[in-house]
């Protein structure tokens, strides 16, 4: 028979409303957050619609909830979010309780093949600003574990990664501790990410 007996810890925290209502509160202030944070990207892209394929302007933000990433809440923020069949161009913008809030990039199919270049051309900075190359097969996963995701400074091979598989993902992750300048962090981090897309050959 399943254990079903409760620890001490387990039967107080039962016992107590407040954690459960207080976690809502932050979701809620997280949703509300990214929100804006959708306003800013938003704002930026409209600046760049002509250097840019008109369906990843087109398609508006999405942000969605969730209890179970690893067992923990998370909520995560999509824009621009092209998915259509083996073509992907997305920034994926993810809250993951207890851990970061991150922003990825996520390429494949004729994206892929357009713009990787560019970004190989940019390792050096993306070194220098702490970004992490996706070495996994499952473009689905957010953790940071090694074999996840290792940091770009630590990668003489990086043209190879970006070659090796049908996409790419490309992130950065911000400690929960900045809260108070995560907008800003995170803002900063789209607007690079487009810099470099869109350099010129």
């Amino acid at each position: 028979m399943a254990n079903v007996n409760l620890s001490e810890k387990e039967r107080l925290l039962i016992m107590n409303t407040d954690f459960i209502l207080t976690k809502k509160a932050v979701i809620d202030k997280v949703c509300v957050l990214l929100g804006e944070v959708a306003e800013n990207y938003q704002k930026h892209l409209s600046q760049l619609a002509g250097h840019l394929p008109a369906e990843v302007v087109a398609v508006s933000p999405k942000i969605s909830r969730g209890e179970q990433y690893q067992g923990l809440p998370y909520v995560m923020l999509d824009y621009p979010r092209v998915f259509k069949g083996g073509d992907t161009f997305a920034v994926r913008t993810f809250f993951w309780w207890g851990n970061f809030f991150s922003i990825t990039l996520h390429l494949s199919g004729q994206y892929k093949s357009n713009l990787i270049a560019n970004l190989a051309k940019h390792q050096g900075t993306l070194a220098q600003k702490g970004w992490y190359i996706c070495v996994s097969t499952d473009p689905w996963r957010h953790h940071f574990e090694e074999d996840n995701y290792l940091r770009i400074d630590g990668v003489t091979n990086l043209e190879d990664i970006l070659g090796r598989q049908s996409f790419v993902k490309i992130a950065n992750k911000i400690p929960l501790q900045e809260w108070d300048s995560v907008n800003m962090l995170l803002f900063e981090d789209f607007t690079f990410l487009f810099t470099a897309l869109l350099e010129k050959h």
